[in-house]
């Protein structure tokens, strides 16, 4: 998935109707924060991502858990 300054999502070659994960990181002031959507492949116009503040241990950890989810 990608998502490009004019807020147009991208799901590549997925086609629509699929479940997929969007998975986000930013850093703001140093700040670690990471937002995780469930969602099925569509048009969308608005991607409203939830980002809550997280530690790099906790990054890891829940990347590393969504990771262990996909491999199965």
């Amino acid at each position: 998935m990608f998502c490009n300054g004019l807020n147009i999502v991208d799901f590549g070659f997925v086609p629509k109707g699929k479940p997929v994960t969007a998975v986000a990181i930013k850093v703001l002031d140093e700040q670690l924060y990471l937002a995780i959507k469930p969602m099925i492949t569509a048009e969308i116009k608005t991607l409203e991502l939830d980002f809550k503040p997280v530690s790099l241990a906790e990054l890891k950890s829940r990347l590393v858990e969504l990771n262990s989810i996909f491999e199965k």
